[in-house]
């Protein structure tokens, strides 16, 4: 069984009524296909196999998806300075990858700095790491992850940065100045891929990286014990003497 297979295989337990024709109607309509019924949906989006549920159409449009998955949440927690010593607060979410995605960036829009800048008569909030680019690493964190591994998605807010974590690291052999100088992405989970692809939320031609390196020059990512990790330094941290 290939590592890169979990997105395509059948969720044996899951069955059409486990999944939320809400949240595929707002799917389709984000997508802009015409929608005809759960399973013809499903069928649409080739997220049925011999006519079964596969695990990739629980995790986005599963009512539960936790209760077939126990790593479909996300994991974040704010840090009192800049080591994992003292916690000032910690949540996990459970639920569908778009719900996660949405609580994620709540919570680091929570967390970080938020200036201002005047836009005519008009105030705009500036957070301290562009919002464009921090999205674009959770967004990548969820397509890219090893859904193999137990661990989950975690986001962690230091004094001095941000960190996104995710389970595996990079897929195909692609190394880390390849993807910051090449603009070319191989996809652990297609199948995931192909519906983010289809809402806009990422692109066929691997430029994740530079976007966000865009928004963020200074951005970094480094992979330790096959956990992939993007590093946004927080613009307003002064160091300190920190014990």
């Amino acid at each position: 069984m290939g590592i890169n297979s979990w997105d395509k295989e059948i969720c044996p337990k899951a069955s059409i009524e486990d999944v939320g024709a809400g949240k595929i109607k707002r799917f389709f309509k984000e997508a802009n296909l015409k929608y005809t019924g759960v399973r013809n949906a499903l069928e649409k989006l080739n997220l049925l196999k011999n006519g079964n549920l596969t695990n990739t159409a629980v995790f986005l449009f599963g009512k539960k998806p936790e209760r077939f998955f126990p790593n479909a949440k996300l994991r974040c927690a704010v840090f009192g300075n800049t080591t994992t010593a003292f916690i000032i607060d910690r949540q996990e979410y459970t639920g569908d990858v778009f719900y996660l995605i949405e609580k994620a960036e709540e919570y680091i829009l929570k967390n970080i700095h938020i200036g201002m800048k005047l836009n005519g008569m008009y105030r705009v909030d500036v957070p301290e790491i562009s919002k464009d680019a921090f999205r674009e690493a959770v967004i990548n964190a969820f397509c890219h992850r090893d859904y193999y591994e137990y661990d989950s998605v975690n986001i962690a807010i230091f004094k001095d940065r941000l960190e996104i974590r995710n389970p595996g690291g990079l897929f195909g052999g692609l190394t880390i100045e390849q993807i910051k100088h090449e603009m070319v992405s191989k996809r652990r989970n297609e199948i995931i891929a192909e519906q983010f692809h289809r809402v806009h939320f990422v692109e066929k031609w691997g430029r994740g990286i530079s976007l966000i390196l865009s928004e963020e020059p200074t951005a970094d990512f480094k992979e330790v014990a096959d956990i992939f990790i993007t590093t946004f330094k927080r613009k307003n941290y002064v160091p300190n003497d920190e014990k």
